[in-house]
């Protein structure tokens, strides 16, 4: 599957000026620029294939939860945030939801560059810490589901634990595919078995009976 992305559309206001967009030209590399959520959606459909990156002033509310138009874009492409203020938002978090990267405020040019680049190539671009942060949470939920005495766990296959960890963690059927390179189709088919198995009805009562 080539994972490589064909150019970048950075959503930001008029009235948030940075040097990114243009250094990216520069660099030979595609760049739009738009300044409304419509205008983002409208281009998208023209270029699908494209790194979608955000002015973290778009946004303030990211702290607390993921807004439902974002969720929706990155079920299909790559999202990254840039002008991240520093501990304003947990990358973590950003990361488990099916972000690509961050782009820090402070960043030198070139290092930005570097980010983007590798986001362009399929890769996630994120701090080693934010990366071993989200592994652990990972590890402690297999622990946890390895652990648990729930009627049917055992019967899980790899495949329904990793969809379970991740159902526990937040993530939507989309999300859930997009992590694993499925269908939405195919992650409710497993989702069908797990319940059946666990004899759960939903992701509700599935993860208040594993957790």
């Amino acid at each position: 599957m080539d994972r490589k992305l064909k150019g970048i559309c950075f959503l930001h206001s008029l009235s948030h000026i940075s040097a990114l967009p243009q250094l990216c030209r520069s660099a030979g590399l595609e760049v739009i620029e738009v300044q409304h959520q419509q205008q983002l959606d409208a281009q998208l459909k023209l270029a699908p294939k494209m790194l979608v990156i955000i002015a973290a002033e778009q946004l303030p509310g990211l702290a607390l939860s993921i807004p439902k138009w974002i969720e929706r874009i990155m079920e299909h492409h790559a999202v990254a945030l840039f002008d991240v203020q520093r501990n304003s938002i947990d990358p973590v978090y950003w990361l488990v939801k099916g972000g690509h990267g961050f782009i820090y405020q402070e960043e030198r040019y070139e290092k930005c560059l570097s980010a983007i680049q590798a986001m362009l190539d399929g890769q996630l671009w994120f701090s080693r810490l934010s990366l071993e942060m989200a592994l652990k949470d990972l590890l402690l939920d297999n622990r946890r589901l390895q652990h648990c005495d729930c009627e049917g766990i055992d019967k899980l296959t790899e495949r329904e634990q990793t969809i379970v960890r991740l159902v526990a963690s937040g993530a939507s059927n989309k999300e859930i595919a997009k992590q694993l390179f499925i269908s939405d189709n195919t992650v409710k088919a497993h989702l069908a078995s797990v319940f059946r198995k666990t004899e759960t009805r939903n992701r509700a009562e599935l993860v208040g009976k594993l957790w």
